[in-house]
Parts: structure tokens; C-alpha cells; sequence
């Protein structure tokens, strides 16, 4: 014999619906949550954007628990075998941008190129995460970088922010 439908009014919304739009509670006397999923799941992801939500996150991801979750995490041998095969996937299919990417870290441990943690983006003034190959990836080219920060280095890669960058990069040609 099938459960006969019951209806509950939801006192954020006003309407009533069946008890199949309710999320269960098992602390409520009914066995129900008091608002409906649709109202529960809003309430959510309002709060979830709130300056006091984000605040409470970056908090709970830069606390010491979480950094020796996150660094267990990532030397155990499957993680650091996916990564390895991630690298060694990304190497073949862009080969250019990973020797280009070599050649800069060996010209840093030879002193040829300044560490990025001595020097700051080009562009806004913070500090730089990598370098940028402005002039392509080709041999003759692979020093030819710039330090930047990945918010700058994402803008000049997408449309609006390229003739920005082409107007910082004409600035800059008389460095290099």
C-alpha cells in the first residue's frame, strides 16, 4: 500500500508542498527539514557568496590542520603518479613550452635570469607566479620572458584584455 501524500507549507516561501520536497531531519518532530529544498538550497548559495562565508573558508584552508592534510595528500604515491603522468602528457603534447619552461629555470639556477621572488609583474606591480614567454616558444625566443602574476597573465591570454597587454608590451620592447 503506497504512503498517502502529506503536504507541508514551507515558512520561507508560503506554499505548500509534499513531503518529498523537504529534505529529512530526523531532530524535527515531523522527520522534516522546516524549509523546502528549493529554499534551502538558495539560502545556501547566497550565503555561500557572503565576505563572512569566504573569510571562514580561507581561514579553514590556510589553518596547519589543513595544510598537512593537503601535503599528505599530496605525496602519496597515486597522487604524485597522476601528477608525473600529467607532466609527461602535457610535455609531449606542447614540447616547445616545456623546454621553453626548462631553459628559464636553468637560466635562473645560472644566475642569468632573476628569481621571481625578486622581481614583480610587469604590469601591475604584485607578485609575479611565473614567467611569460612573450615572444613565442621557439629556441631563439626562450628567454624572452617577463615576469607576471596570474591575474594579469589570464587577462592578456583572453580577448578583452590582450590590446592592454599589447600596449604594456610596446612599452616594454625597449627592455629586452
Amino acid at each position: 500500500m503506497p504512503e498517502p501524500i502529506i503536504m507541508k507549507t514551507c515558512p520561507k516561501c508560503n506554499t505548500q508542498k509534499t513531503t518529498s520536497e523537504f529534505y529529512r531531519n530526523k531532530s524535527k518532530t515531523d522527520g522534516l527539514s522546516g524549509w523546502c529544498k528549493t529554499c534551502h538550497s538558495s539560502t545556501c548559495h547566497t550565503y555561500q557568496k557572503t565576505q563572512h562565508y569566504l573569510a571562514y573558508r580561507r581561514r579553514a584552508r590556510q589553518s596547519p590542520a589543513r595544510k598537512a592534510v593537503r601535503i599528505a595528500y599530496e605525496h602519496r604515491p597515486d597522487v604524485m603518479e597522476r601528477r608525473r603522468k600529467q607532466a609527461l602528457k602535457a610535455y609531449y603534447k606542447y614540447p616547445l613550452k616545456a623546454k621553453a619552461k626548462k631553459s628559464v629555470y636553468t637560466a635562473i639556477a645560472q644566475g642569468l635570469l632573476s628569481p621571481l621572488q625578486l622581481t614583480e609583474c610587469v604590469i601591475c606591480g604584485a607578485r609575479p607566479d611565473d614567467y611569460h614567454h612573450w615572444n613565442g616558444y621557439e629556441k631563439a625566443h626562450r628567454l624572452d620572458v617577463i615576469p607576471m602574476c596570474v591575474r594579469c597573465h589570464k587577462a592578456i591570454h583572453r580577448r578583452d584584455g590582450h590590446q592592454q597587454y599589447q600596449n604594456c608590451l610596446d612599452s616594454l620592447t625597449h627592455l629586452c
